[in-house]
């Protein structure tokens, strides 16, 4: 029979079970980092066009919605108002607008153009100009393609 052992080392404590389970831990994610820039990537990547443009956050509150809808000629909604009289109409309605806001929140003032696709681009574009002249922001909408 074998006698029994007696070791004089001290028995492995909590801190340093703890320091190796990390270093392991460290020493993965270092890896992890360092293979992923030396290693090939394979597949698509897609990078953004740069653009000097760019959609922030907008306030609901000082957003409208501005619909041309087609016909012989264009009818314009603002919200779910028919505005008459073509651009000279939107010009008064945008002032209508710009006149209620609180001056503190009219640099918040968005318009919002939804034009059916059979409008012109003369036309969505000289409605764009009119928005930006009056100082306020213009965003497009589109409905995603089928």
């Amino acid at each position: 029979m074998t006698p029994p052992i007696r070791s004089t080392l001290p028995t492995p404590s909590f801190l340093i079970l703890g320091s190796v389970g990390l270093n392991v831990v460290i020493l993965v994610f270092v890896l992890t980092l360092i293979s992923s820039s030396i290693l090939p990537r394979y597949g698509v990547s897609v990078v953004p066009a740069e653009s000097r443009y760019h959609i922030g956050t907008y306030d609901p509150a000082y957003m409208r919605v501005l619909t041309i809808t087609p016909g012989d000629s264009p009818r314009c909604f603002l919200e779910s108002k028919l505005i008459k009289d073509g651009v000279r109409g939107l010009s008064r309605e945008f002032d209508e607008l710009i006149e209620k806001t609180p001056q503190e929140h009219r640099h918040h003032l968005t318009i919002v153009l939804y034009a059916d696709k059979s409008i012109s681009l003369g036309m969505m574009q000289s409605v764009i100009d009119l928005v930006l002249s009056k100082g306020m922001h213009c965003a497009s909408a589109a409905e995603p393609g089928h």
